[in-house]
Parts: C-alpha cells; structure tokens; sequence
C-alpha cells in the first residue's frame, strides 16, 4: 500500500499508530515545500 501511494505521487507517508506531533510537523514540511516549488 505504501509503495503504491509513493507511486502515485505521495511525498512521505506516516505509520500508524501516528503522534499528534509527528502528524504536525509532516504537515509544516510539506506545507513548506509546496510554496518553495511555487516559486520555480
């Protein structure tokens, strides 16, 4: 499932049981990343 998800374009993924923290900062990095490549 996981190979699959990267395969159709996932940046990163998160284990489950996940930690609210863990949850947090993925979002804060791909966030970020998404506004890096904006201005490419």
């Amino acid at each position: 499932m996981v190979l699959d998800a990267l395969k159709a374009g996932a940046k990163g993924y998160i284990l489950k049981p996940f930690q609210q923290q863990k949850v947090y900062e993925t979002i804060q990095k791909m966030c970020k990343r998404k506004v890096d490549l904006q201005f490419f």
